[in-house]
């Protein structure tokens, strides 16, 4: 099913109201001895998160207020961004101070400008993930029922002849899936089916993106305002070339450097899922190439085969 498919589908629409939420978290320390009947105040400080919200967006500030053993009183600047979400598009934008998207080989960081990403949150009712599929075949008309590790997930009711059933609830990793058909005899048929289902992977024609640009955020949680002069781009792709394949793409721009790659993730039916990806990196200098990692997962567990961290 492609993104157009995905959005022609009848969803509820969300409802939007007018309001302000104020979080908060207060910590002080402080040591006192009993040997000299000394007391000595560590400081205390109040993080605080606040939100406003309309039809317009949402605008979120967050910042830290305190007092060390240093300072009387500091108040650090930590987030103000205003964010809006298209629904229908599975789109949501953002003003402000941003965290890059990007992929599991790539590394986001904070940034001060605009980012516009796919947004699958917001349709809640669809399924972007490739679901096992099961299939058999029945001698007479017969109910199917379907337990998955052991707990009855799935039932209906199938025709003489083969049957295939790609409409099994919601689950990612490892599992079994066991196959029982009862007849109106009641006789019974059971047959056990392993499979694999990750949420690294997209339905075929389907497509997830991230785009960022502005100017990269330093010294966060300690300085206000100090954000990089020179401008930077990041763009992550991930797009479902099948159900068993996905596609993956990378790339930054900014201050001279050219940054790059490409990847993807292999799943592998019952044996697990595969990731690969490989990128190059210019300054002047030639590119250089490095493969990221392939990895299998088996019993829910990451097995590294070949690592190679990408910069």
């Amino acid at each position: 099913m492609c993104s157009s498919d995905l959005r022609q589908r009848e969803y509820v629409e969300a409802e939007s109201d007018v309001g302000l939420v104020l979080n908060y978290t207060a910590f002080a320390g402080a040591n006192y001895s009993f040997l000299n009947s000394e007391e000595e105040f560590n400081g205390a400080n109040l993080s605080l998160d606040a939100r406003a919200f309309s039809s317009l967006g949402t605008l979120r500030q967050t910042g830290i207020l305190g007092t060390t053993t240093f300072d009387d009183l500091t108040a650090v600047r930590l987030d103000s961004t205003w964010a809006y979400s298209f629904q229908e598009k599975m789109l949501t934008a953002r003003l402000g101070d941003i965290i890059s998207g990007g992929l599991r080989w790539t590394r986001p960081i904070r940034m001060g400008g605009g980012q516009l990403q796919r947004n699958f949150r917001l349709r809640p009712d669809l399924i972007t993930i490739p679901l096992p599929s099961l299939e058999g075949s029945a001698e007479v008309p017969s109910t199917l029922d379907v337990y998955i590790n052991g707990t009855k997930s799935y039932s209906t009711k199938v025709d003489a002849g083969p049957f295939y059933v790609d409409n099994l609830p919601v689950f990612t990793g490892q599992g079994t899936a066991r196959l029982v058909l009862t007849d109106t005899t009641g006789r019974q048929t059971e047959s056990e089916t392993p499979f694999y289902s990750s949420p690294d992977m997209l339905k075929k024609e389907l497509y997830d993106f991230s785009i960022d640009a502005g100017f990269a955020r330093r010294s966060f949680g300690t300085d206000s305002f100090d954000y990089d002069s020179d401008p930077i781009a990041i763009a992550s792709l991930r797009y479902g070339i099948a159900d068993m394949l996905t596609g993956e793409a990378h790339v930054e721009l900014g201050a001279g450097l050219v940054e790059g790659g490409v990847g993807a993730v292999l799943q592998a039916g019952p044996v697990g899922q595969f990731n690969a990806a490989v990128a190059a990196t210019s300054t002047g200098a030639p590119p250089v190439f490095c493969v990221n990692s392939l990895r299998m997962p088996v019993r829910n567990r990451r097995l590294p085969i070949l690592t190679c961290p990408i910069a």
